[in-house]
Protein backbone atom coordinates (compact mmCIF):
# COMPACT_ATOMS: atom_id res chain seq x y z
CA UNK A 1 0.00 0.00 0.00
CA UNK A 2 0.91 3.52 -0.08
CA UNK A 3 -0.15 6.85 0.09
CA UNK A 4 -0.57 9.85 -1.59
CA UNK A 5 -0.89 13.46 -0.93
CA UNK A 6 -0.18 16.87 -2.84
CA UNK A 7 2.05 19.32 -0.22
CA UNK A 8 2.22 22.92 -0.82
CA UNK A 9 5.94 23.63 -2.43
CA UNK A 10 8.28 26.61 -1.03
CA UNK A 11 7.83 24.89 2.19
CA UNK A 12 9.17 22.82 5.20
CA UNK A 13 7.25 19.76 5.77
CA UNK A 14 7.55 16.54 8.36
CA UNK A 15 7.54 12.93 7.49
CA UNK A 16 6.10 10.98 10.90
CA UNK A 17 5.60 7.51 12.50
CA UNK A 18 5.55 6.36 15.99
CA UNK A 19 6.77 2.95 17.65
CA UNK A 20 6.51 1.37 21.04
CA UNK A 21 10.00 3.48 21.51
CA UNK A 22 9.42 7.06 20.35
CA UNK A 23 8.03 9.05 17.85
CA UNK A 24 10.24 9.16 14.54
CA UNK A 25 10.07 12.57 12.26
CA UNK A 26 11.60 13.34 8.86
CA UNK A 27 12.01 17.03 8.03
CA UNK A 28 11.95 17.81 4.07
CA UNK A 29 11.62 20.84 1.80
CA UNK A 30 9.11 20.48 -0.88
CA UNK A 31 9.62 22.32 -4.23
CA UNK A 32 6.99 23.07 -6.62
CA UNK A 33 6.47 20.61 -9.05
CA UNK A 34 8.82 17.89 -7.43
CA UNK A 35 7.98 14.10 -6.05
CA UNK A 36 8.90 12.90 -3.26
CA UNK A 37 9.08 9.60 -1.73
CA UNK A 38 9.26 8.27 1.38
CA UNK A 39 9.56 4.19 3.13
CA UNK A 40 8.32 3.44 6.43
CA UNK A 41 9.73 0.12 8.04
CA UNK A 42 10.88 -2.19 10.73
CA UNK A 43 13.73 -1.26 12.35
CA UNK A 44 14.89 -4.20 14.69
CA UNK A 45 15.82 -3.12 18.53
CA UNK A 46 17.71 -5.13 20.99
CA UNK A 47 14.65 -7.07 22.15
CA UNK A 48 11.59 -6.20 19.49
CA UNK A 49 11.23 -3.99 16.52
CA UNK A 50 9.95 -0.61 15.84
CA UNK A 51 8.37 1.82 13.06
CA UNK A 52 11.49 4.38 11.00
CA UNK A 53 10.84 6.51 8.31
CA UNK A 54 12.94 7.11 5.14
CA UNK A 55 13.60 9.31 1.99
CA UNK A 56 13.79 7.48 -1.33
CA UNK A 57 15.23 8.76 -4.44
CA UNK A 58 12.17 9.36 -7.00
CA UNK A 59 13.26 6.54 -9.57
CA UNK A 60 13.49 4.06 -6.55
CA UNK A 61 9.71 5.11 -5.55
CA UNK A 62 7.95 5.66 -8.51
CA UNK A 63 9.15 1.33 -9.14
CA UNK A 64 8.35 0.43 -5.87
CA UNK A 65 4.53 2.15 -5.94
CA UNK A 66 4.09 0.28 -9.73
CA UNK A 67 3.10 -2.77 -7.97
CA UNK A 68 1.04 -1.32 -5.27
CA UNK A 69 -2.54 -0.07 -4.56
CA UNK A 70 -2.92 3.37 -3.07
CA UNK A 71 -4.05 3.14 0.38
CA UNK A 72 -7.41 5.03 1.07
CA UNK A 73 -6.76 8.30 3.60
CA UNK A 74 -8.26 7.46 7.17
CA UNK A 75 -8.54 8.05 10.81
CA UNK A 76 -6.00 5.86 11.96
CA UNK A 77 -6.80 5.30 15.53
CA UNK A 78 -5.31 2.70 18.18
CA UNK A 79 -8.23 1.40 19.46
CA UNK A 80 -9.19 -1.65 17.26
CA UNK A 81 -12.57 -1.37 15.52
CA UNK A 82 -15.99 -3.16 16.75
CA UNK A 83 -16.57 -6.78 15.14
CA UNK A 84 -19.81 -5.11 13.54
CA UNK A 85 -17.57 -2.81 11.29
CA UNK A 86 -15.87 -5.43 10.04
CA UNK A 87 -18.43 -7.79 8.39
Amino acid sequence: MFFYTEVDGNKDHYISTESEFSPNSLKFYAEPGQHYFFRQFIKWGVFVGGADVEQMPEVTGKADIARLQMAVPGTCSSTPPQAETLK
